[in-house]
């Protein structure tokens, strides 16, 4: 007589909510997406689960004209937890930067990412510096960078009403002595192309993507 073998099924909820996971390191990866919308006065800049539709496609820098890398842009983007998480491993975020050549003159940037709890930070991360190639004047360059944010080993734990911000800053300059350029990223859930004006301030190609993805990873209780 065979004894049938009783196999549990696996706890739902605990991959439920996650976009993809590491089971290996039992950690379940939240993809969140770089946003803002309109205040009176201002923007407010924050991150969110769902594809919605940001009130800016891009962030841009306006003209500049610097010939060292010079921080051209700096914006926070904050999310509160509304309840209790616990994150440790990499936090890896994708996102496309780009420029735009008022002439011939070629720029070039570079990002850097800052990621804190509660304004005390936990890890920091610098993408590779890109670089204009055969600059046109009104014509935009753009590329998506990868960058790995490393927390560590240790579980971080945030409790209900505690502010998770990710912070990017735009280095940039001019190669040459001419011509302004234009700076800046994508920040659109929904990936729609840059809607900028031709020529004077669409930074992004449409063949990149304009999404701001910042993978979280959380621990899996399992």
């Amino acid at each position: 007589m065979v004894i049938p073998q009783a196999y549990p099924a696996p706890p739902e909820t605990a991959i439920a909510s996650y976009d993809y996971t590491d089971i290996d390191d039992a950690l379940g990866y939240v993809i969140y997406y770089g946003a803002n919308y309109e205040l009176t006065g201002g923007r407010s800049y924050f991150l969110t689960k769902h594809p919605l539709y940001s009130d800016d496609i891009t962030v841009i820098s306006g003209n500049r004209t610097a010939e060292t890398y010079t921080e051209h842009l700096n914006i926070d983007y904050d999310m509160v937890f509304n309840m209790p998480k616990n994150i440790k491993g990499t936090v890896k975020i994708n996102m496309t930067m780009g420029m735009l050549s008022q002439g011939s003159d070629e720029h070039s940037c570079y990002l850097i990412i800052d990621i804190e709890k509660n304004g005390v930070q936990l890890a920091t991360a610098q993408s590779q510096t890109f670089t204009m190639v055969n600059a046109t004047s009104g014509v935009a360059q753009s590329k998506t960078a990868c960058m790995n944010l490393e927390l560590g080993s240790d579980r971080i734990h945030f409790k209900k009403g505690d502010t998770m911000r990710v912070t990017v800053k735009l280095f940039g300059k001019r190669i040459g002595s001419s011509h302004w350029g234009q700076f800046g990223w994508g920040q659109d859930p929904n990936d729609r192309d840059d809607d900028g004006a031709a020529s004077t301030t669409k930074i992004i190609e449409d063949t990149d993507t304009t999404k701001m993805e910042v993978h979280l990873p959380f621990i899996i209780d399992l």
